[in-house]
């Protein structure tokens, strides 16, 4: 365990109200004893004045001493365990004897009313405070000793039931040369139930700091000047919140799976999932439970949904019974659509919200259903404090797309011919203003984030090219998504009983290859960028801002003839064959299947295809 410095060690949970009461009691016994002695040298009459007047100002200015230095130690993240302890004793020992002097002078009533009014009370109340304090301290430090049998790593994290297979494998993971555990050891039946204090262990922090060392893009933060381009909420969110039990729960479980399936060490990946499964239990219950008024409980819950769809995107083929990526979308829907937006107007709350409007889109045009995210009130409300971003625009004109597609729906439901043009002209409306909103964004913000037409994954990238391509293939996805309704909204095909050609069928026929040609367009742009995603520095975080084009082109490509973009089918092909791209690999196939491919996706035409690929 390192001595120089221990973050989150201590949590300030554990200490604040000790702290405080502790602060409070000694300044009162102090000011108390000090009026004394004062009062006394005025009466200059010391023959009353008792020695454990004098003791008592001692003892009250000792603990203020003592919490301050704790205090301050633990803000510059410096509080030494064995100083905590030390501290802690002293404390317990110098209030103890206080309190067992109280309560004989009390008993034997030479204490007098003041004795047993105030001073016993408030003694009790001192002691009390100072030997939580050395409990806790006790209990955490021995949790830490049992953490680093395992291995010597630092503290953070929670995992209550761990195997020694898992705790072997961890210490694989950070140290490669370190031998391979008995055989004896590997059984998954082999378990060690770890006291509910090492809920903040060496070894699940291990396991987390080596999880966001494969998340981030170079193992980093995303730089501050990049926040409005490429969005990282969910990280900061689950830090700052580490002491959420649900959220240390789902950490533990991803970092245990993904580090189980990266290094082959099946235990450790068995013990994610169960970790995965235990805390998706827990978090049906908290959500029956939660007021949705309290901002914290919701930020809490929004950043365990968004580590439940990361865990199910990346292993969600590994247990058919967990809940799919659809699902928890929907969780994610049901839990902000349940809320103010005003709740989302600074902080975590803000960045998770901003992060989730993507993904929470692609699903409602999965369904063909309006988002509650294309209410005036839910485009306006969280960016009362900020200013929209390049994505936050192009992602206003995308949510507008699940809206044009329910309409289309029901048009085709309306028997009327005069209702139907009618709802038509307005589906067309809303289609004209998305394409010069689209035309804007990218007289505005294109040249301000150019990419590199790649043909291969680049020898390196910078946090700066994740943007780039980030910004610049969700503006293609979202003109993919739009430009392909233009058969449906502005040349819908004749109805079947119609004998001649309709008027103006050749500009028809030009406005649907347009469209066409555009899609192809975009599409390869796509492909030829996206190899920047799967370069390994991308991380983990490639997940987030990769499997949304790549699914895009992949439909894409799948409707147009084998001999139409032929080049990027083979860049497309093999940038998702590397390592890497595996679970982008993974989740792609099962969202497809989750389309049930047969429907006609992209094109926004709810038609069977023939299976002819």
């Amino acid at each position: 365990m390192a001595t120089a410095t221990h973050p989150n060690i201590w949590r300030k949970r554990h200490n604040l109200a000790a702290w405080i009461i502790q602060i409070l009691g000694a300044t009162a016994f102090a000011a108390l004893s000090l009026y004394t002695i004062i009062s006394a040298s005025i009466m200059r009459d010391y023959a009353y004045l008792p020695a454990a007047t004098v003791l008592v100002l001692l003892f009250g200015l000792l603990t203020i001493a003592l919490a301050v230095t704790e205090i301050f130690f633990f803000a510059a993240q410096k509080l030494d365990p064995v100083l905590l302890l030390v501290f802690a004793s002293i404390k317990t020992t110098v209030w103890g004897i206080y309190l067992l002097f109280v309560v004989i002078t009390a008993a034997s009533l030479r204490g007098g009313v003041f004795g047993l009014v105030l001073d016993l009370p408030l003694s009790a109340v001192v002691f009390g405070a100072v030997l939580s304090q050395l409990i806790i301290t006790i209990k955490i430090r021995k949790a830490a000793a049992i953490a680093t049998s395992f291995e010597e790593v630092p503290n953070i994290g929670r995992r209550p039931d761990i195997t020694v297979a898992a705790a072997a494998a961890v210490a694989r993971a950070t140290n490669p040369a370190s031998p391979a555990p008995p055989s004896t050891f590997v059984s998954t039946s082999t378990r060690i139930t770890l006291p509910e204090s090492l809920l903040t262990s060496a070894y699940a922090l291990r396991c987390a700091d080596l999880f966001w060392s494969s998340y981030l893009p170079h193992s980093q933060p995303i730089p501050a000047t990049l926040s409005g381009h490429l969005t990282d909420g969910l990280s900061t969110a689950v830090r700052d919140f580490a002491t959420d039990g649900i959220l240390r729960k789902a950490l533990v479980a991803i970092a245990l799976t993904t580090l189980g399936r990266r290094d082959d060490g099946t235990p450790m990946k068995e013990e994610g999932m169960q970790a995965y499964r235990d805390a998706m239990e827990e978090m049906a219950l908290t959500v029956k439970r939660t007021d949705p008024t309290r901002q914290s409980s919701t930020t809490g819950i929004l950043a365990a949904y968004r580590l439940f769809s990361l865990h199910e995107a990346i292993h969600g083929d590994d247990d058919p019974k967990l809940y799919s990526w659809l699902k928890h979308k929907a969780g994610d829907s049901n839990i902000l659509a349940t809320r103010d937006p005003l709740m989302f107007t600074s902080g975590h709350a803000h960045a998770l919200f901003v992060e989730q409007r993507l993904h929470l889109t692609m699903a409602a045009i999965k369904l063909r259903k309006k988002v509650f995210l294309a209410e005036p009130r839910w485009r306006t409300v969280p960016w009362l404090y900020y200013k929209k971003s390049p994505r936050d625009r192009i992602l206003d004109i995308l949510i507008d797309l699940p809206t044009m597609l329910e309409d289309l729906d029901s048009m085709k439901s309306i028997s009327s011919a005069m209702a139907q043009r009618k709802h038509r002209e307005q589906i067309e409306n809303l289609y004209r203003d998305a394409d010069a909103r689209l035309r804007a964004w990218e007289d505005e913000y294109g040249p301000q984030f150019p990419c590199r037409r790649l043909t291969e994954i680049p020898d390196s990238i910078t946090a700066e090219d994740l943007a780039s391509a980030h910004l610049m293939t969700l503006y293609w996805v979202t003109c993919i998504n739009v430009y392909a309704m233009v058969g449906d909204v502005l040349y819908p095909p004749p109805p079947p009983s119609a004998q001649e050609p309709r008027h103006g069928g050749s500009s028809e026929m030009t406005g649907r290859l347009q469209g066409q040609n555009r899609i192809a367009e975009f599409c390869s742009s796509i492909v030829h960028t996206c190899p920047v995603f799967c370069h390994p520095e991308a991380g983990i975080f490639r997940m987030q801002i990769a499997a949304v084009p790549l699914g895009c082109a992949l439909l894409v490509l799948a409707k147009l003839p084998l001999d139409v973009l032929a080049a990027e089918r083979e860049i497309i092909m093999s940038c998702l064959a590397t390592p890497q791209c595996a679970p982008i690999r993974r989740f792609l196939a099962r969202f497809m299947k989750d389309l049930r491919v047969g429907e006609d996706f992209v094109y926004g035409q709810k038609k069977k295809r023939m299976r002819n690929r």
